[in-house]
């Protein structure tokens, strides 16, 4: 898949998710707002990207069982789950671009008396997807429900703290599955940030795509 046909399919789904508040397709939102706003969970964007995927006649895995093992908090090694798989054939094991949704503000924790900081629910997530095989890309799916001007800056610089940590806990997970070393050679990595109920002067629902220059998470335009 290339990155424009998976923006297309990126782009379908999103419009599913806003064409009509308070339900995807015959799938309702059961938990609101201020009693006026629908709250959209990572259950309910994955159900978007499977109907689209669908009307894409594209093959898909939900919660798929990761190649590689992983040991998260103090956790024993095993393996891990990917939310959304786009495959490339009925079979399990031709993964083509793999997703992972997150929602809201994930909270930072400080992890040294020298102030370093971590922000284990995205990191972990992270971790995966740079370690994971994937025959042409992956791509982070984050949900705001509501944001301000500040919401989105505050999200970036969570991924921009954690980024650099995760892509060395990958290397890591990767030199230690050394057979499937070249199943990781290229393909495109991006984070798109949906916000639903835009505040103040931007109103409406926006989306934005991000990729990773190495040091920052840039807009891609």
């Amino acid at each position: 898949m290339t990155e424009n046909e998976f923006q297309e399919l990126v782009d379908s789904a999103v419009l599913r998710i806003t064409a009509n508040i308070g339900h995807i397709g015959y799938l309702v939102s059961t938990q609101w707002r201020n009693g006026n706003e629908p709250t959209l969970r990572e259950p309910e964007i994955r159900t978007a990207f499977q109907l689209t995927a669908e009307d894409y006649q594209r093959y898909y895995g939900i919660e798929v069982p990761t190649r590689h093992t992983y040991r998260f908090e103090g956790e024993g090694y095993r393996r891990a789950l990917i939310d959304f798989v786009l495959l490339t054939s009925s079979s399990h094991v031709d993964r083509d671009v793999i997703l992972e949704f997150k929602e809201g503000q994930p909270a930072m924790v400080k992890t040294d008396e020298l102030g370093a900081f971590d922000c284990p629910a995205i990191t972990k997530d992270l971790h995966k997807l740079f370690a994971e095989p994937a025959t042409s890309g992956r791509c982070m799916f984050h949900i705001c429900q509501a944001a301000h001007s500040g919401t989105v800056p505050a999200v970036i610089r969570k991924y921009n703290e954690v980024t650099k940590s995760a892509k060395e806990k990958a290397a890591v997970t990767i030199a230690n599955h050394v057979p499937m070393l070249s199943q990781h050679a290229g393909g495109w990595f991006f984070l798109y940030i949906l916000v639903l109920h835009g505040r103040g002067q931007q109103q409406g629902w926006s989306l934005q795509r991000y990729s990773w220059n190495g040091m920052e998470w840039t807009v891609k335009i």
